[in-house]
């Protein structure tokens, strides 16, 4: 998980399409990584980007509707956009065609928790992770499970699942940006310190107001608001002007 091996997944994607603009996997992929591109800090979520993720998200639907993994990939984009809607009607397209498919069951507990439903994330997470126990995006299940457990107020259980997701993928910011929120709101400020210095490591240009305002687009407010009030208690930098003057301190 790095910005230089997503702009070379792109890269690939985009000369699959050359070849065949109807790939529909190809462009799934796309709108796919521009989602988790965001989501590490490493594109601005602007309205151009956002109607990139968008397009491509659209064109896996409109050419693989009967194509399992291009329509959980392009849930991931659409839903990111902001029409959770659609992503879960295209989550539940996947389930009717492929029942036993631990991606959409995933996305199901994906599009769950942004809309502060952590009783059935946690039952459609924990399915998935029953049907694919090794599965390389152990470290997304492990995530959403805690955005859940934090949605319930159980922060302990949060942080836990914060933690797993990050033995599997370190570089994960959303895990992370979990972590420091649970911590702070538990009233642990070393924990939430430490994970706070690796988020802005990681990404020194993360604040809490550009998380806020690219959440806000997917997630319930009350999520949100719950989330940034615990990165500002850890010490988050509050927006781009906090987070210069943070980084030249450390300079």
């Amino acid at each position: 998980m790095t910005d230089q091996s997503y702009s070379e997944a792109i890269r690939f994607a985009r000369q699959a399409l050359d070849i065949d603009a109807s790939y529909a996997q190809a462009a799934a992929l796309i709108a796919f990584i521009r989602a988790m591109e965001v989501t590490q800090g490493w594109t601005r979520p602007d309205e151009t980007g956002i109607a990139e993720m968008t397009d491509f998200a659209r064109r896996a639907i409109q050419y693989g509707k009967d194509d399992p993994d291009a329509l959980w990939m392009a849930s991931l984009g659409i839903g990111r956009s902001g029409d959770m809607k659609t992503a879960a009607s295209v989550v539940a397209r996947v389930l009717w065609l492929n029942s036993n498919s631990a991606h959409a069951w995933m996305m199901k507990g994906f599009i769950h928790a942004c809309q502060n439903q952590p009783k059935p994330a946690f039952d459609a997470l924990e399915r998935a992770m029953r049907l694919s126990p090794l599965d390389p995006l152990d470290y997304f299940f492990a995530w959403c499970l805690g955005l859940a457990a934090f949605e319930e107020g159980q922060y302990e259980r949060a942080i836990e699942w914060a933690d797993r997701s990050l033995r599997d993928e370190p570089f994960y910011l959303a895990a992370l940006r979990i972590k420091v929120a649970a911590c702070s709101l538990l009233g642990r400020p070393t924990e939430a310190h430490l994970a706070l210095t690796r988020m802005l490591e990681l990404n020194p240009g993360l604040t809490t107001a550009n998380y806020t305002a690219y959440a806000l687009r997917f997630n319930a407010p009350e999520v949100v608001m719950a989330v940034a009030e615990g990165l500002r208690k850890g010490g988050s930098p509050k927006n781009d002007r906090d987070s210069s003057s943070r980084c030249d301190t450390r300079r």
